[in-house]
């Protein structure tokens, strides 16, 4: 009996240092599956296609009145970029571009030149509208909406 439990007990050990040696070396790569190599290049491949997806819509300028501070209003003239994440979607969000410039506009127009001075208000700028496009065009993706000119009178 105790010949039993020595023989299971060097082939338990035998077989575990087995699967441990597959496991910890790089012959599991051979057994299992890809290389780090191959998988990679994979990640790098499915990036690239994914940057050439991405496609640009060139809004309409818009000029509008700002909120007058101490009785001196402002005039913005503004260009915008929308960034989409699938080039299929360019054409439905296109069509979409005057309630587009209308929630932009709506959004600007409310505030102030003291609001979006410096690059905290610009980026805080950047982010609302971005916010406003993507729940109006949802469930299509935007992936950033870039300001192309950006000037205050």
């Amino acid at each position: 009996m105790t010949k039993i439990i020595i023989i299971c007990a060097i082939a338990f050990v035998v077989l575990a240092g087995g699967v441990a040696a597959i496991f910890l070396t790089p012959l599991k790569d051979k057994i299992f599956g890809e290389n780090k190599e191959k998988v990679q290049a994979k990640k790098e491949e499915e990036s690239l296609n994914s940057l050439m997806e991405i496609t640009f819509l060139q809004l309409p300028d818009v000029i509008i009145n700002l909120k007058a501070t101490n009785s001196k209003p402002g005039t913005l003239k503004a260009s915008f970029i929308v960034e989409l994440v699938k080039a299929k979607d360019k054409e439905t969000v296109n069509h979409l571009k005057p309630l587009i410039i209308d929630q932009f506009q709506t959004y600007l127009r409310e505030l102030e030149v003291s609001d979006i001075q410096g690059s905290v208000g610009l980026e805080r700028v950047r982010q609302e509208l971005k916010n406003r496009i993507t729940n109006l065009v949802a469930p299509i993706q935007i992936r950033q909406v870039l300001i192309k000119e950006f000037l205050i009178q």
